[in-house]
């Protein structure tokens, strides 16, 4: 079944620009997603790329940033912010391509080494904030459209639950700006790890987000993968990346019904209340490292803060996570979502920092890769999933449903 959900953004003034610059390190970088590489350096492959989408309405402005990268660690985000007004808002995702350089190269918490793990180099992270928040002012200067703002959505069967719980969202969405003369795609959003490419490939690849933006020009926002990965057919991985993204770019049908939604362009963001940093009961033997190295790792890939940042853009609300939360966890908040009256909920992983992954409870206890790499004991995704309904309702009672 496919839906399709209209807003005039003519007559609310939702503004629209885009622009887009290339971030491939000019020299090898340590490989980040697969420890086993061992440190491995990326070899030329792909280009990568950042986008920024600026949407402004009525004082508000909003930049939507997709970053080919790993992960999205707080200092980033800290040093990009810094480098822009005040006022504006930054909606900051990772592709999480296992492809890129190691993201531990822009984290300031990362002066420890950690084998496989790559440590913080002042250099890069400059040069990656310099280079997103020149992306983001050259979409502040380019031409805005102005139109219709539309989000498809339809069911494709590429994603499968890696840990045995609840079947994975299988919804992909579509947001795009109709303007008189032509369209153009600001986002698909698809639930999958971006793990196509094996631990083997050490050129660069953007995996199937890269390859979908490539096709669209616009970003890709990773729906909840904490427990999903990617299913495709191919015999090669460069196959089935771009099998995969076929199914995400093509036969998007309109229907005929296309009801106005309420709510032009908001913003809301709620702190969550995290503990001290504990590893996993299995983080030791994981990583194979002693239990006392294993606390001061922890210590490293943990952040102290983190938050959750919902934006309404017209027919969609992106709900922004700071790492990797499961299905079921996402589909709390969303359940929350739609009994304020919210009608497009989408769940983003991987905004505006990383705090691993967010599991439920049982989840946790379950133990497995994911459960180590949670660093904030069995009661983190309670954490999230309030702070998320709290950002909701602030949005809610600021802009209406």
């Amino acid at each position: 079944m496919l839906l399709f959900l209209g807003l005039l953004a003519a007559s609310s003034g939702v503004r629209v620009s885009i622009a887009s610059i290339d971030i491939t390190p000019p020299e090898s970088l340590p490989l980040g997603g697969y420890t086993e590489r061992k440190g491995a350096l990326s070899v030329p492959g792909d280009r990568l790329l950042a986008r920024a989408i600026m949407l402004s309405w009525r004082g508000m402005r909003i930049a939507l940033v997709g970053v080919e990268t790993l992960t999205i660690p707080q200092s980033l985000v800290s040093a990009v912010q810094d480098r822009l007004a005040r006022e504006i808002h930054v909606f900051m995702a990772a592709t999480h391509t296992h492809c890129a350089p190691d993201s531990a190269l822009v984290n300031s918490q990362m002066d420890f080494s950690v084998p496989g793990i790559a440590s913080f180099k002042r250099k890069w992270l400059k040069w990656y904030a310099d280079k997103i928040a020149q992306c983001i002012h050259e979409a502040s200067r380019a031409r805005p459209f102005s139109r219709t703002l539309s989000l498809f959505s339809k069911r494709i069967d590429a994603n499968v639950n890696r840990r045995g719980g609840k079947e994975p969202d299988k919804q992909a969405h579509r947001l795009v700006l109709e303007t008189d003369r032509a369209s153009k795609d600001l986002f698909v959003h698809y639930a999958a790890h971006p793990t196509l490419y094996p631990a083997s490939e050490h050129h660069l690849r953007g995996d199937w987000p890269g390859k979908v933006m490539e096709k669209t020009g616009g970003l890709v926002l990773l729906g909840p993968i904490g427990d999903v990965s990617p299913k495709a057919s191919g015999n090669t991985p460069a196959e089935q990346v771009s099998n995969l993204a076929d199914l995400l770019t093509k036969n998007w049908v309109r229907a005929t019904h296309a009801p106005e939604v309420n709510g032009r362009l908001a913003w809301a963001e709620q702190a969550i209340s995290l503990p001290v940093p504990e590893p996993h009961p299995q983080f030791a033997d994981q990583f194979h490292v002693v239990p006392a190295l294993a606390s001061i790792a922890v210590t490293k890939f943990a952040p102290t803060s983190a938050k959750v940042c919902v934006c309404r853009i017209g027919p969609a609300t992106l709900i922004g996570i700071p790492g990797e939360p499961s299905t079921e966890v996402a589909s709390q908040i969303v359940h929350y979502a739609r009994a304020l009256g919210i009608a497009n909920p989408l769940v983003v992983s991987h905004v505006n920092g990383w705090i691993g992954y967010i599991l439920s409870r049982e989840d946790y206890a379950k133990g497995g890769y994911e459960a180590t790499l949670s660093f904030y004991g069995p009661g983190l995704s309670s954490r999230v999933v309030q702070a998320a309904k709290e950002a909701l309702t602030s949005l809610n009672d600021r802009s209406g449903s």
